[in-house]
């Protein structure tokens, strides 16, 4: 079963390919609620056994992130500065130019080189830019990753609501297969796989 939806009179989670489809579509189609949050919870138990191991490789693969997204702001800040210098010689080159200090043809050749040089530099500006808002990105993922974890792993919520609510916001999509197992797929991919 794929795509379960939750139904109150049945106390759990139900196929929708089953519920469009009837037992032509799905076979494996039901599994209660408790089945579910307890499947989940040992899921989460599972990941945080390790909890100092994976707040620590988690550490590691955010440093690394941080290191090169402030390598990235370094660089960045360095071509910010390039093209203020080049923009600079662009003007001092209009001026020589307007002054006949220099000739047309000299002008254009030299404001090709500097035009070059710039698109280059935007070039490289834009790559740095990507790589410092895909490092804040991951930082945020990882971040936001154990903290739903944390959250889901300690979890005492009487409201059954509320807990469906979460188990909503954790998993992506469930399956059942034929042999009555369960495939949770969770909204959050692997953090230690990230930045890393």
């Amino acid at each position: 079963g794929k795509g379960m939806n939750y139904k109150n009179d049945r106390e759990g989670y139900v196929c929708a390919t089953y519920q469009k489809r009837g037992s032509k579509g799905c076979l494996s189609h039901f599994i209660r609620h408790d089945e579910l949050k307890e499947s989940v919870l040992t899921d989460l138990r599972q990941l945080s056994v390790n909890a100092l191991d994976r707040d620590s490789l988690v550490e590691k693969a955010l440093k690394k992130a941080n290191e090169k997204s402030s390598q990235a702001l370094s660089e960045l800040k360095a071509i910010r500065k390039k093209t203020q210098q080049l923009q600079q010689e662009q003007l001092e080159l209009v001026r020589a130019l307007t002054r006949k200090m220099i000739d047309d043809d000299t002008f254009q050749m030299s404001n090709v080189a500097l035009k070059d040089e710039q698109h280059t530099l935007k070039e490289r500006a834009t790559i740095l830019e990507t790589v410092v808002s895909q490092g804040e990105a991951n930082e945020r993922i990882m971040q936001q990753f154990r903290e739903e974890v944390r959250r889901f792993a300690e979890l005492q919520i009487d409201d059954e609501e509320a807990l469906r609510e979460v188990l909503q916001r954790l998993i992506e999509r469930i399956e059942i297969e034929l042999d009555g197992g369960i495939v949770i797929h969770y909204n959050f991919g692997n953090p230690l796989s990230v930045g890393a």
